[in-house]
């Protein structure tokens, strides 16, 4: 799961270029993170108020303000073939994921010019803040997941155990971070763009598979149907719903835990690679995690941080229970 995020200043400075000089008069009332903040907005407006006119920035609004449209379009006219649309999106994400420590780009592979843009920007834009091991968060995991349920050409059993997982987090952890990380739909910024993307569609794409895919398109949408076509998983048991999922989320969050937090980990300080732990720590202080982290203090912080992700995702995956089993609620939620 991902924030908008954007680089941490190194100093204050105002629009016009002002130092951090300006301020030392208001060092009584305004403490370093109100400070950044501030700044940040400065910062902000100045490179809006210089792209506002140009080419560029009128063709990508144009081009995602297009995309919106058609994905409202398509999820409403085609859901039970919207997840062709998605998987040309998420085919990029996918290699990101997998090939994290390789630090090359595999543009030219992608079928998708579209994709090729987004990973493109993505990759280049984290690598350049240190923000690529953000790509080992939870979103791109499911993204992983959903793509090899729906172009696997094998394991046709074995997906009836992974629809209700992937279904779960789409629905459950991925959707709800929308709020969490206070995504936007910015159309003319490919990073929030991308960012609703990873959030947002995986929930409408499984939202088509199950409640109107066909029988000849082949889905297993649980292990034990009772019956052909999505109706036949309407009577789905607690355990496909929640502990396989949890199941699933524990296989990511030990992978997590082996890679970032321990064999990655010195490489990852001594570099200030930005994590969504390191960001949590440092950068939201004022965050309800970052006082349920530093509860216990910096030592078991690590711990309190793994804690928080699975209450919160086993919390959220309730609301994707009522989502699997009441088609009008699933529409509500999304």
């Amino acid at each position: 799961m991902q924030e908008n995020r954007s680089p941490p200043p190194d100093h204050v400075t105002t629009a016009a270029g002002n130092s951090t000089a300006e301020f030392e008069d208001a060092d009584g009332y305004l403490d370093l993170d109100t400070v950044q903040l501030l700044d940040g907005d400065f910062q902000l407006i100045s490179r809006i108020r210089k792209l506002s006119d140009t080419t560029k920035d009128k063709l990508v609004f144009t081009i995602f303000s297009i995309d919106t449209m058609m994905t409202a379009f398509l999820a409403g006219y085609i859901p039970q073939d919207f997840y062709i649309f998605y998987s040309l999106l998420a085919f990029n994400f996918l290699l990101s994921y997998t090939f994290t420590f390789c630090y090359f780009s595999l543009s030219p592979f992608y079928t998708s010019k579209k994709a090729v843009l987004l990973l493109s920007y993505r990759w280049y834009s984290y690598k350049k803040l240190k923000y690529h091991y953000f790509l080992f968060d939870f979103c791109y995991f499911t993204t992983l997941l959903i793509f090899l349920y729906l172009w696997l050409p094998w394991g046709h059993l074995y997906k009836g155990y992974i629809f209700p997982s992937i279904f779960g987090f789409s629905n459950g952890p991925l959707l709800a971070a929308v709020m969490l990380w206070k995504n936007s739909l910015v159309p003319h910024s490919v990073d929030k763009m991308t960012s609703v993307f990873i959030h947002v569609s995986p929930s409408i794409t499984l939202w088509g598979i199950r409640w109107h895919s066909t029988e000849d398109q082949g889905f297993p949408l649980c292990a034990e149907p009772s019956g052909p076509g999505p109706s036949g998983c309407d009577n789905i048991t607690a355990s496909e719903l929640i502990y396989y999922p949890m199941l699933m989320y524990l296989v990511w969050q030990t992978g997590y835990i082996l890679v970032v937090f321990m064999w990655r980990n010195e490489k990852v300080e001594r570099k200030s690679y930005e994590t969504s732990y390191r960001w949590m720590i440092n950068k939201s202080k004022k965050l309800f995690l970052h006082k349920w982290c530093m509860a216990l203090g910096p030592r078991y912080s690590k711990h309190l941080f793994v804690t928080y992700q699975f209450i919160y995702t086993m919390v959220s995956m309730l609301l994707a229970y009522f989502c699997f089993h009441y088609h009008y609620a699933n529409v509500f939620w999304w």
